[in-house]
């Protein structure tokens, strides 16, 4: 009687839950050793090389023990992260992470926004400057909503970045300026690179 009060009240406080896809199921029994494999992900000390295997094995014990969950979502957020340096690499990764954290946490979730900056950064890489900046265009609303702050300053810095390269010179102007202005507020203003990007046309 009680399991079918609170499916009830379950039905009526979230009616979309009942045609949700299910939760994926975690085996728990490893996720201590993808804990301290995934600490290692982000231990600064360590070449980015061994961080690099470190975050694939985790993001293996994760695919294995925890598909789909937030385990998963986190592992594969940290290995496109460490993938920078080959943006190829990072850019599969980073739609594999699209897909899971999507799952994991809704499409409306901070991480998605996150993987997406993530994402336009990998393409300016690959110098597809374009692409790049369309990509950031529907972010800041979302960054701002969240108090992503420094990743604002990031944001706004690519922007201007891109439009830059695909010679926009005055939106670009525009965009440094906000990323100078923001900077001072997220950065403080004797940040290196709040200097330059107030004092740079």
């Amino acid at each position: 009687a009680t399991r079918a009060r609170a499916k009830t009240a379950l039905d009526r406080l979230n009616p979309e839950g009942r045609t949700a896809r299910p939760l994926p199921k975690i085996i728990t029994r490893d996720m201590r050793k993808w804990a301290a494999v995934q600490r290692k992900v982000f231990d600064r000390t360590r070449s980015m090389g061994t961080r690099l295997e470190d975050a694939k094995t985790a993001a293996a014990l994760a695919r294995g023990r925890a598909p789909g969950s937030a385990y998963h979502c986190r592992s594969l957020m940290a290995l496109a992260r460490v993938s920078g340096d080959t943006p190829d690499n990072a850019l599969v990764v980073i739609d594999q992470a699209l897909e899971v954290c999507g799952h994991a946490h809704g499409p409306d979730d901070i991480r998605i926004h996150r993987l997406m900056l993530d994402k336009a950064r990998m393409l300016y890489a690959k110098k597809d400057y374009l692409a790049a900046y369309r990509l950031t265009e529907p972010l800041e609303a979302q960054l701002a909503a969240f108090g992503q702050d420094e990743r604002l300053v990031a944001l706004y810095a690519l922007q201007a970045a891109s439009l830059r390269a695909i010679q926009q010179s005055t939106k670009s102007f525009e965009a440094r300026r906000r990323a100078g202005e923001w900077g001072a507020y997220a950065l403080g203003r004797d940040h290196p690179d709040v200097r330059k990007w107030q004092l740079s046309p």
